[in-house]
């Protein structure tokens, strides 16, 4: 539930369209006229609810996402390696070990 009202925020979004545009610090001044509120918390609700400048639609969020693929599961790193140094002619650090191991002997 939210701390702000209906009333609230008509008054914020009256003060922030009209005399607000021309005030250097608008956010303070409407909290010395909405004296509940401190000017952090009407400058939160302004910028993240209020301001008509904002998308808030879910739509357009779904419609930019929707071409994107989602992984499921993602190799790991470890199996990875190996294979793609097999597919390359590389030995692995496993094959390196056991072949100085086998030098050694």
């Amino acid at each position: 539930m939210s701390i702000f009202d209906l009333e609230t925020d008509d008054q914020i979004k009256e003060f922030m369209q009209g005399e607000g545009k021309n005030i250097r610090k608008p956010y303070v001044e409407l909290s010395h006229r909405i004296p509940n509120f401190s000017s952090k918390q009407l400058c939160n609700r302004w910028n993240y609810k209020l301001n008509p400048r904002l998308n808030l639609s879910t739509t357009n969020i779904t419609i930019a996402f929707s071409n994107v693929p989602i992984l499921r599961s993602r190799p790991r790193l470890p199996t990875l390696i190996p294979n793609y140094l097999s597919e390359i002619n590389i030995p692995s650090s496993d094959e390196i070990t056991s072949r100085t191991n086998q030098s050694k002997i």
